[in-house]
C-alpha cells in the first residue's frame, strides 16, 4: 500500500492504493474508487508492505 500525493493533472489529489508497474516504467495505481494512472515515483510514499493478507480499511 502506498499514498501517492499527486500535485496537477487529471488525477490531482492523495491517492492511496496497491501499484502496478507498466513498461513504461510509470506506476498504475489501483484504488477503492478505481484506476488512477500515471504515478511517478516521486510521488508515492510506502504506507504498508503487502503480506499476502486482505485488511479492511
Amino acid at each position: 500500500m502506498v499514498r501517492a500525493i499527486l500535485p496537477s493533472g487529471k488525477f490531482a489529489a492523495s491517492h492511496v492504493g496497491r501499484l502496478v508497474v507498466r513498461a513504461t516504467g510509470v506506476f498504475e495505481m489501483m484504488t477503492s474508487i478505481g484506476k488512477v494512472s500515471p504515478v511517478r515515483h516521486k510521488y508515492c510514499r510506502l504506507v504498508h508492505r503487502i503480506d499476502g493478507y486482505s485488511y479492511v480499511a
